[in-house]
């Protein structure tokens, strides 16, 4: 079984005779934390028959949920990933987020990373909270700085003890990750992208965009919508 980051380019074409389930999710966290700097996670893991069923279950009680072309070169065109996902029942709804849950246990390691240690004992949750979801502002370490308050410059380093970079980087990994969703879930122009994203000038959108993807905004979209 593979856990396939967001955002990364893979294939969905294989070998013949193999069949494939894919599960897409989306896993967050009210307090802004990521759940992957909280724990530290496997990318592959051998599949046994409790796997085997889990997921043949989970798609047994969702009938119909398949994505909406066999073709990549298709569904990668619609922005179903956004889509509003509704339940038929609070059954349904309970198995298959318990299945979700037993199927993504198998590739969280056992060991807490040091940084979420860290993220709790500074205090650095709203933080975080604060950044995700003001992420079309202007935010200033300074800001942030005051919110824990801290000064700057110890606050610049306690962050990034915590985080392993600067109140600054993280920003900016934040406004590209949007940006990423945005082009690739929505119609958005790229003016439009940059405004919710928090980025106002072009040329360093489009700077700091490739050197976070290696591709320009427009290349990024291109290459995975088409």
């Amino acid at each position: 079984m593979y856990l396939v980051p967001s955002f990364t380019t893979c294939s969905y074409f294989f070998h013949p005779g193999l069949q494939m389930i894919y599960v897409h999710f989306g896993l967050s966290m009210k307090d802004g934390i990521d759940a992957f700097n909280l724990m530290g996670f496997y990318q592959t893991v051998k599949a046994n028959d409790l796997m085997k069923y889990l997921f043949t279950r989970l798609r047994d009680i969702n009938p119909n949920r398949e994505i909406p072309h066999h073709d990549p070169m298709v569904y990668q065109r619609k922005p179903w990933t956004n889509q509003r996902f509704c339940f038929d029942s609070l059954k349904q709804h309970l198995e298959t987020t318990s299945l979700l849950g037993q199927i993504l246990s198998n590739f969280i390691q056992p060991e807490i990373p040091l940084s979420a240690g860290k993220i709790l004992r500074y205090g650095l949750q709203p933080i975080l909270y604060f950044i995700q979801t003001n992420l079309d502002k202007e935010i200033t370490v300074e800001q942030l700085a005051s919110m824990a308050c801290f000064s700057p410059d110890h606050f610049t380093r306690t962050f990034k003890s915590a985080l392993g970079v600067c109140p600054n980087e993280y920003i900016i990994s934040k406004r590209i990750e949007k940006a990423k969703a945005l082009l690739l879930t929505t119609k958005l122009s790229q003016s439009q992208i940059m405004e919710e994203s928090g980025i106002r000038n072009t040329s360093y959108f489009t700077r700091v965009f490739k050197k976070h993807t290696n591709l320009t905004p427009s290349a990024y979209r291109r290459l995975h919508m088409e």
